[in-house]
């Protein structure tokens, strides 16, 4: 009789199958496995996942078209928890190997819906509650991983576009490296620097060097001329794994446009400003100690024809790491005011009387270690330029992530903003915002005063862009 009511009940239901958007294994355990989909993704307990293995790109033999990658089949499971930002699955299949982090998560969501006679009277409409109000605090919280509000400012559309890059951009640097007078631009992937004209008319490159060594990452691009021969130097940072530790190889470029390695340094160099704009060099290292992995910020110099960490480069309070911070300068503040990224990736400037945070996250990035058990972030730079009255804008961007809040932990991006802030006398307010498909690593102000952005689309290709600022 118990299951003669069941088919009753269930033949007054019809189904309905949704499939989000593939997602990601955030860790495993025996027998079930955590995922990022949380609650705003619509799942919900009951809702069957299949974990599986991405492999090789298919190619279709006649037309060349992408047909897709394969997939292997890990384990399948259901929907047991769902929490804010992540949910937890019971696995069905057993998996034959331990299940690794970052696998693929396909969720297949079942909902129930009841089927009406035809002669049925219409339903009454039942107003829908309002939604809770946010606290303050949790969203602060958690506003490097939420998407903002769109914000109300002018669209900005790029100056040029250069063409396709068949790489990963991870680092960039504008400077004239030959001494022929003329800016260059310098791309980086994750192991190899490469040359081109500024802007570059082609994506065939005029000379590349490829860090030597089994395990260097490249972090970041400075360039200046320390030495005065009148070419800039390249400054190339990495993290090694395998030591581990970060440090810096000098790169100049030689006649017959060759890069030489010059030097060799060990520690970090990442360029900020100074009053009105000026850049600087300064130099970092990491530090063995749980505690506080961080030295000095130090100014980097080039005397007696070698290059060496001069004096204390800033002395702000809460800037440790050298890839957080920059400073500005205002007429009725004595010496420029730190401006830095906070834990949640949202700005703060700090000034005499009071401080201002932006409402939005910056600077996230895919660019980053995990030292002393923290994770740190090399951030691309924050630039400020000033007008004629002396009134700074800052210029940033704001990589969202895919697949909703948890993505940001992987360092995973599909999209990105690029914004001009400008100080209105209590606050920097959006004056433009210019969207991009492809998240940006890196950005260069020129000596021109033009900006230029790296974009990194979701094919694996990168370009760079100029706006006029």
């Amino acid at each position: 009789m118990q299951v003669l009511a069941l088919l009753l009940a269930l033949s007054c239901w019809s189904y309905a199958e949704n499939t989000l958007t593939p997602g990601y294994v955030v860790r495993s355990e025996e027998g079930r496995v955590f995922v990022d989909f949380g609650r705003t993704s619509g799942i919900k307990a009951g809702d069957a996942i299949t974990v599986y293995k991405e492999g090789d790109e298919l190619r279709h033999p006649v037309t060349k078209a992408l047909l897709g990658r394969l997939e292997t089949t890990l384990a399948e499971g259901v929907i047991a928890e769902v929490h804010d930002k992540y949910s937890v699955a019971n696995l069905t299949q057993k998996a034959p190997a331990p299940i690794p982090s970052a696998a693929r998560v396909r969720v297949k969501t079942v909902s129930i819906e009841p089927v009406q006679p035809a002669a049925a009277a219409a339903a009454p409409v039942v107003p829908v509650p309002p939604s809770p109000a946010v606290a303050p605090a949790a969203r602060e919280e958690a506003a490097d991983d939420e998407e903002e509000a769109p914000l109300k400012a002018r669209s900005r559309k790029s100056k040029w576009r250069s063409s396709a890059f068949d790489y990963k951009a991870a680092a960039m640097a504008v400077a004239d490296f030959d001494g022929d007078g003329v800016q260059d631009l310098v791309l980086a992937d994750d192991r190899e620097v490469h040359l081109y004209p500024y802007p570059p008319a082609s994506t065939k490159s005029k000379s590349d060097f490829r860090m030597p060594g089994i395990t260097p990452q490249i972090m970041s691009l400075e360039a200046a001329d320390l030495n005065g021969n009148g070419k800039a130097e390249l400054f190339v940072t990495i993290f090694n794994a395998g030591f581990p530790r970060m440090e810096t190889t000098v790169l100049e470029l030689q006649a017959g446009g060759h890069w030489v390695e010059v030097a060799g340094l060990p520690y970090i160099v990442r360029s900020y400003q100074g009053a009105k704009g000026e850049k600087f060099l300064a130099v970092q290292q990491l530090l063995d100690n749980k505690t506080f992995p961080f030295s000095s910020i130090m100014s980097l110099e080039y005397r007696d024809g070698k290059y060496a960490a001069g004096k204390a480069a800033v002395r702000f309070k809460r800037v440790d790491w050298i890839y957080d911070f920059t400073s500005v300068e205002f007429a009725d503040e004595q010496g420029p005011a730190p401006l830095y990224h906070m834990s949640t990736d949202r700005l703060r400037l700090d000034l005499k009387k009071g401080s201002w945070k932006s409402s939005e996250a910056f600077s996230q990035t895919p660019n980053r270690i995990t030292w002393a058990e923290r994770i740190l972030q090399c951030r691309p730079p924050v630039f400020v330029r000033y007008d004629d009255q002396g009134t700074p804008s800052l210029y940033a961007v704001r990589n969202i992530a895919k697949f909703g809040g948890l993505a940001h932990t992987f360092g995973l991006y599909s999209r990105a903003e690029i914004h001009r802030k400008l100080w209105n006398g209590m606050a920097f307010e959006t004056a433009w915002k210019a969207d991009v498909e492809g998240f940006s690593p890196a950005q260069v102000m020129t000596p021109g005063g033009e900006l230029v952005v790296t974009v990194v689309a979701t094919t694996g290709k990168s370009a760079v862009y100029g706006y006029e600022p």
